[in-house]
């Protein structure tokens, strides 16, 4: 199985682009909104640590508020040991707004920091 740290899910934004450096390291970038949640859910929730998740997908069915709300989910059954931080961007901020009062709280409960994340490419 496949260990992952650091895990991008975006369908059109390339991490080399917005993350720079140390931060940049190790990124794996999933640009398939079905492939991106199925992965983060079964193969590589235990050695996760950081995720960067976009709101909009490029799939009807499948945002980010709808991943985080299946990781708060599984959180509470302790899946992702090892996730320390999950960073959302999206071009909506009603959206962020709604997603960080909705699970921030959730996520801190577990030690882990929901943060928006600190660039807009």
């Amino acid at each position: 199985m496949e260990e992952i740290k650091c895990f991008w899910i975006d369908d059109l934004r390339d991490p080399k682009y917005s993350l720079d450096g140390e931060r940049l390291e190790g990124v794996v970038w999933e640009t398939d909104a079905r492939r991106g949640r199925d992965r983060l859910m079964s193969e590589i929730n235990n050695s996760v640590e950081v995720v960067y998740l976009d709101n909009f997908l490029g799939n009807r069915t499948i945002t980010g508020e709808g991943i985080l709300a299946k990781m708060s989910y599984k959180l509470e059954k302790g899946i992702f040991p090892n996730l320390k931080k999950v960073y959302l961007h999206t071009s909506d901020n009603e959206v962020l707004k709604r997603c960080l009062s909705l699970y921030k709280e959730r996520f801190e409960r577990n030690g882990i920091e929901l943060l928006e994340a600190d660039y807009s490419r």
